[in-house]
């Protein structure tokens, strides 16, 4: 952010932000994981209950927010693009909850006030107890929330990235977006994994298990060696 008494200045149109061909290729590599995980949903009809029908809005909303995201950051709009990221992040935690966790009396509770019954913490521990996690939710709840919220809310994060120097001109980095943009794509995978099962395609559910190796720091670290 820009120092006290430094001049801030703006002007009509800010620099346009330029991302990478490394970058480049990850959005594109996401974006194809995606379009590969909804081919997978597609094969199958679901049944009509209520835990289902939500589940299913759950990771369609994901989807959507997704590509919207991708979008906004390839037409140099990565803040409205981060501040979508909350949203999948912890829709990932409300779908993987109401998909095996709460009980049917819990999600007509939801149906009827619009309000679920336990917070985000609450949901963490409930999943990673039901999935033998070993606090892997928890863990990524503890260290992902606030910096999302923070964008999402125009926190300091969000705040902070306004600015180039004492320039008023967007300072995402690469970096950063490689993270965002790997981190929805995981929640997404991970809930559609998760409901495959208990819709009883196993081997949908590895299939699109497997995607998570195919982008990010793994695809990374598989290609280096």
């Amino acid at each position: 952010m820009v120092a006290e008494g430094e001049q801030v200045r703006t002007s009509a149109a800010p620099e346009v932000e330029v991302v990478t061909e490394e970058t480049i290729r990850h959005l594109n590599k996401v974006e194809q994981v995606i379009e590969q995980t909804k081919q997978v949903l597609a094969r199958h009809g679901y049944p009509d209950d209520l835990r289902t029908v939500m589940v299913i809005g759950f990771i369609t909303q994901m989807i959507e927010h997704h590509e919207a995201m991708l979008l906004l950051v390839r037409n140099e709009k990565s803040g409205s693009a981060f501040a979508l990221a909350r949203s999948i992040f912890e829709s990932m935690y409300r779908g993987l909850w109401i998909n095996a966790c709460a009980t049917n009396e819990q999600i007509e509770e939801f149906e009827q006030h619009d309000e679920l019954p336990v917070n985000m913490t609450q949901m963490a521990r409930a999943i990673d107890e039901l999935h033998q996690a070993q606090g892997f939710f928890t863990d990524l709840k503890n260290r992902g929330w606030a910096g999302l919220c923070s964008y999402t809310h125009t926190g300091l994060l969000q705040l902070g990235r306004r600015f180039t120097n004492e320039n008023v001109e967007p300072s995402y980095s690469d970096a950063e977006i490689f993270e965002v943009t790997t981190t929805v794509t995981t929640c997404i995978l991970l809930l559609v994994g998760r409901f495959l099962i208990v819709q009883n395609h196993v081997d949908d559910s590895r299939e699109v298990e497997a995607l998570n190796r195919t982008y990010g720091p793994v695809a990374k670290q598989n290609a280096a060696r």
